[in-house]
C-alpha cells in the first residue's frame, strides 16, 4: 500500500502546483494588461522646447582648401561627351503595312538591319540601319537603290523619337 500512496502524493502535489499558477495567472493578468491611468486633474506633461541648435559649422577653412586643391590640379572645363551620330537609310514610306512588310522580310533574310516605323497618317516608312558612319549607310542606300529600283533618303537616326511598328 505504500507504493500505491507515494505515486498519489506527486501526482497531488502537481495538481496543487498548477491550481496554484493557474491562480496566479488569473490575478496577474488584469494588472499587466491594464494602462496606467492619469490622476485626475492632473494635467499632462508638455515637452519641454527644444535646446538651442549647435552653432553653425563654418565651412570656410574647406571652401579654401577645396580652391587650393582645384589650382593644383588646373581649372580646366569637364569634357563633354556628345552622344554619337547614327545613320539611317529610309527606303520608302508606304501606305499599304502588307507591303511594307513583305520588303522588310525580303531585307533582313538579306541580312540587313531593317525596321518599321510609324509615320504620319498611318503610314509605314521602311528603314535599313543605324550605321555609326555616314559613308557606311551611304554606301547601303546606293546598292540598295539600284536593287529595289528606289531613291532612299540617308538621314540621322534619333532613337525614342518615333515608335517603331512591332510585328506580330
Amino acid at each position: 500500500m505504500n507504493g500505491g500512496q507515494q505515486g498519489r502524493r506527486p501526482r497531488r502535489a502537481m495538481l496543487a502546483g498548477g491550481l496554484a499558477l493557474a491562480a496566479l495567472a488569473l490575478l496577474l493578468f488584469p494588472l499587466l494588461t491594464q494602462r496606467p491611468r492619469e490622476a485626475p486633474g492632473r494635467l499632462p506633461q508638455v515637452p519641454s522646447p527644444p535646446q538651442a541648435a549647435d552653432p553653425p559649422l563654418d565651412l570656410e577653412p574647406w571652401r579654401r582648401e577645396l580652391e587650393a586643391a582645384r589650382k593644383a590640379v588646373g581649372e580646366e572645363p569637364a569634357l563633354e561627351v556628345e552622344t554619337p551620330v547614327a545613320w539611317t537609310v529610309q527606303l520608302g514610306s508606304f501606305q499599304d503595312v502588307a507591303r511594307a512588310r513583305d520588303l522588310l522580310e525580303r531585307l533582313r533574310a538579306q541580312g540587313l538591319p531593317a525596321y518599321l516605323v510609324q509615320g504620319q497618317g498611318g503610314a509605314a516608312r521602311l528603314r535599313v540601319g543605324p550605321y555609326l558612319r555616314r559613308a557606311e549607310a551611304e554606301a547601303v542606300a546606293h546598292r540598295l537603290a539600284g536593287k529595289l529600283k528606289v531613291d532612299p533618303l540617308v538621314m540621322r537616326h534619333l532613337p525614342g523619337t518615333e515608335r517603331e511598328i512591332l510585328l506580330e
